[in-house]
């Protein structure tokens, strides 16, 4: 008898489902409502992004009142990106796509401009290959990808960007980008500079100096240029051993008065080490070292210097390292009010009396507030998800444990509201990639699986970024043997501490997370009573045909280093070609439009699990990518999921 289970059917047993059950998925499907806000340099105004009837608009209002003002609702295909206060009336905008190549919003490179009252908007600079600033304008411009590198406070008319030139044909490496000022009224540019290599990044300093700019070369090698203020580029003059053949630096920026360069030196594959470099001295000290983690991001005040640092290694924590930047004070009183919450700082005002700041952690999803620093009080602003109670949300717990051959993992577990954590039944979700990472943090997949009465467990396995390159690169050529060793560990010790029933045992994962759903379950064939596996690849060899990564130019070199290129290995450790070693049920998941992992994997795998006579459900959903960007869709398969783990292991 065939298990082979079609959409058609799904469809009509998810529409048996009661309303209130979809209503209650739909709160973790949705998008946020709010995603950032940022106040004018005098604080009267706030540009806010909102989520709005499928698209991201931004919403000026008034700083006291809250009063809305004008919206800028781009229309079309684009929407509002990152933005940028220019000056006190006028704000610059990143667009986006409605969708990127992967089913998630992706930045064009286009810029528009406009003021807090909806008056002079206009684009001021695109991409488009004949040169054109928008549909009006026939003038001249540097064609590529435009990112705003600095918006040159006190100058309230031009803002300097980085233009990429666009790749000529198909696997062609980076070129050279282009430093260029732009008007933000009229879209006139005039080019500072190129970059000495080939790349994407250059560094000022606070007299708007370009100091530094950073090349590729090759696949994996980096190469940092240096020069002094109006000189030429060369190398620069590190006081500690530096071996760019097996070391990479990530430059910060300066100190305020630029006689310090923060800087940070991973050794020979490390998690890396921040220093300060002392210009007048000739001397780095050493900042800051984690023995688990890198840095996630740096702290920076309005005028773009450094002065603290964000750690993710099991909760997320600060640093901040010097006392002669006032924000520093601010951000550290901040984050000890919010206890438990990471704290972020969006954006403040040009005296700094007042900011904008956004809380957020497992249980909060969330919350904008306005600080005054001077009489060191917050004012609610909105929250991200108003939706979403904190009392209806669970929380994530870090843990750590040993693998088999002792290496020290760092994972995830989230337990359902109202119970005794002991004996439940376990979701296992193992991040994509693999080459990412979990964080400790709101995540509505969870939320949605928790909420349903199943606990999850999350692992950051061998060849999770975030940790180092040398713990990166143990998952090289490994995907289907020690990646998946450690998240089988993971899920014996959720069982072994009494927190999983070891009898109602899933798996389930998004792209990477959806081959190791499949192939955890042939490595340890009796541990897990069912599979679930979205955008997922299932023949390691078909990498090198299907999808994107063979198109870009070093996409082939990813894929020797990653999975190798041996037809023994690929097949030793792809689940399309150990099937008679699976005993789980299996739900498939995947977008027609998925150009990742093509829906090929997917139907090739049911269509060999269905001749096999084995379980397998499908839910193939047209017009969706690598995620699903369509909120039905995402009702439907978090309805398809939970359905099919209560089937098998009882929420």
């Amino acid at each position: 008898m065939k298990k082979f289970i079609t959409l058609f059917l799904f469809m009509f047993i998810g529409a048996q489902a009661s309303a209130a059950d979809l209503e209650e998925l739909a709160k973790y499907a949705k998008k946020p409502m709010y995603t950032s806000a940022k106040i004018s340099p005098d604080g009267k105004h706030l540009a806010v992004r909102t989520y709005h009837e499928g698209e991201y608009v931004l919403a000026f209002m008034e700083t006291e009142s809250k009063k809305l003002v004008f919206t800028l609702i781009m229309g079309g295909k684009e929407s509002v990106g990152n933005y940028h206060w220019v000056n006190n009336e006028r704000v610059v905008v990143s667009l986006l796509t409605e969708t990127g190549a992967l089913g998630v919003e992706a930045l064009t490179g286009r810029l528009f401009a406009i003021n807090y009252d909806g008056s002079r908007r206009e684009p001021i600079f695109s991409n488009n290959h004949n040169g054109d600033v928008g549909s009006t304008s026939k003038r001249k411009t540097f064609s590529g990808y435009g990112t705003v590198v600095d918006t040159l406070d006190g100058d309230d008319d031009n803002i300097l960007i980085m233009v990429r030139p666009w790749l000529r044909a198909r696997h062609q490496e980076q070129r050279a980008p282009e430093l260029v000022r732009l008007n933000v009224y009229t879209g006139a540019q005039k080019r500072i500079m190129k970059s000495p290599g080939r790349g994407n990044r250059f560094w000022l300093d606070h007299d708007k100096e370009v100091r530094f700019a950073k090349g590729t070369v090759g696949y994996d090698d980096t190469l940092l240029y240096y020069r002094e203020p109006g000189g030429e580029w060369g190398d620069f003059p590190f006081d500690i051993d530096v071996d760019f053949a097996k070391d990479k630096v990530d430059v910060y920026g300066f100190s305020a008065d630029n006689n310090k360069l923060y800087y940070t030196l991973f050794d020979d594959g490390d998690n890396g080490t921040l220093y300060s470099y002392n210009f007048k001295k000739k001397k780095s000290s050493k900042v800051f070292k984690s023995e688990t983690a890198v840095i996630s991001r740096m702290l920076y005040d309005r005028d773009r210097v450094p002065y603290g640092i964000k750690i993710d290694e099991d909760y997320s924590n600060y640093l901040m390292f010097t006392k002669k930047v006032p924000l520093a004070n601010v951000h550290q009183i901040l984050y000890k009010s919010f206890k438990g919450d990471s704290v972020d700082i969006t954006s403040t005002t040009q005296d700094g009396s007042t900011v904008v700041v956004l809380t957020h952690g497992d249980r909060n999803p969330g919350t904008f507030y306005l600080y005054d620093t001077v009489e060191n009080k917050a004012k609610f602003l909105f929250k991200s998800y108003e939706w979403l109670e904190t009392k209806e949300l669970s929380a994530m717990e870090p843990f750590r444990f040993k693998a088999r051959d002792g290496v020290e993992l760092l994972g995830y577990i989230s337990l359902p509201n109202n119970i005794d954590g002991k004996n439940l039944p376990l979701v296992v979700m193992p991040h994509g990639g693999p080459r990412a990472r979990d964080y400790w943090g709101y995540d509505s997949h969870v939320q949605t699986l928790t909420s349903n009465g199943f606990a999850v467990l999350q692992v950051n396995f061998r060849g999770s970024d975030g940790f180092g390159e040398n713990f990166m690169h143990m998952g090289d050529k490994k995907w289907g043997t020690e990646i998946q060793y450690d998240i089988i560990d993971a899920t014996k010790w959720a069982v072994n501490s009494g927190i999983a029933d070891a009898n109602k045992l899933c798996i389930y994962g998004w792209s990477f997370g959806a081959y190791s759903a499949l192939q955890s379950s042939i490595v340890e064939p009796d541990l897990y009573k069912c599979s679930i596996a979205a955008a997922g690849i299932f023949e390691l060899e078909a990498a090198y045909d299907r999808g994107d990564i063979p198109d870009s130019a070093y996409g082939a070199d990813y894929l020797n280093e990653a999975i190798s290129d041996d037809e023994k290995t690929l097949r030793s450790q792809s689940p399309y070609y150990n099937l008679d070693k699976l005993k789980t049920p299996v739900l498939l998941i995947h977008g027609s439009e998925d150009d990742r992992t093509p829906i090929e994997h997917a139907e090739d795998l049911a269509s060999r699990l269905e001749d096999m006579d084995r379980k397998v459900e499908t839910l193939f959903v047209d017009d969706e990518y690598h995620g699903f960007r369509i909120e039905s869709n995402r009702v439907k398969a978090n309805k398809k999921v939970i359905d099919f783990l209560n089937q098998h292991i009882g929420g």
